[in-house]
């Protein structure tokens, strides 16, 4: 994983996806920051989409977060099947929650890993 911006770098093999990985915080979630990730292109557009806006207006609300809520989800068939894609949309502008002005300690890189899995398919949980 790499912040928005810089390179990512060659892939080790053809298997990694290019994904996203985010900080939120749900509405009913107070002090509780997770974590958001995917690599669907769906999502990733969606995220894109929301990102110029955000990029649009936050010269408007300097120090705010956008609050954000999901306005729409449409089902898309594509020849390998249904995906979904999101529209997501800024509702109001907020004061940065406590929980989102941690910064996270940095992600280890998974090609680097001295981990390795044997896992049967009976063991896996499903």
């Amino acid at each position: 994983m790499v912040r928005a911006g810089q390179d990512i770098g060659n892939a080790p093999s053809d298997k990694p996806r290019q994904g996203l990985r985010l900080r939120v915080r749900l509405a009913g979630d107070k002090g509780v920051a997770r974590e958001f990730s995917s690599t669907a292109a769906t999502l990733w557009n969606a995220i894109d989409r929301l990102h110029d806006e955000f990029e649009r207006n936050r010269g408007k609300y300097s120090g705010k977060l956008p609050y954000v809520h999901l306005a729409k989800l449409e089902q898309v068939r594509t020849l390998l099947g249904v995906v979904f894609s999101p529209t997501f949309e800024i509702i109001s502008w907020v004061v940065r929650p406590a929980e989102l002005t941690i910064v996270p300690s940095e992600v280890a890189d998974p090609a680097e890993a001295d981990v390795e899995l044997d896992l049967d398919e009976e063991e896996v949980p499903i």
